[in-house]
């Protein structure tokens, strides 16, 4: 379990660190390659996030 509690917080840090680095050096720069990156790579750390709860869910559930 604290594998999965280490690899949510990384998702985390990896969302926040893609939506800064596409707001600013993607929308403020108008550098839209960047910004077409940095929301692909946001929204694969999005459904990764997904996944490992649903993962944690189906742990909790069983006896």
């Amino acid at each position: 379990m604290r594998k999965r509690a280490v690899l949510n917080i990384v998702y985390t840090i990896g969302m926040v660190v893609a939506f800064v680095i596409g707001y600013q050096e993607g929308f403020e720069k108008k550098q839209y390659p960047i910004l077409v990156g940095a929301l692909i790579i946001l929204g694969t750390f999005i459904v990764l996030k997904i996944k490992l709860y649903k993962e944690i869910k189906e742990l909790t559930k069983k006896p």
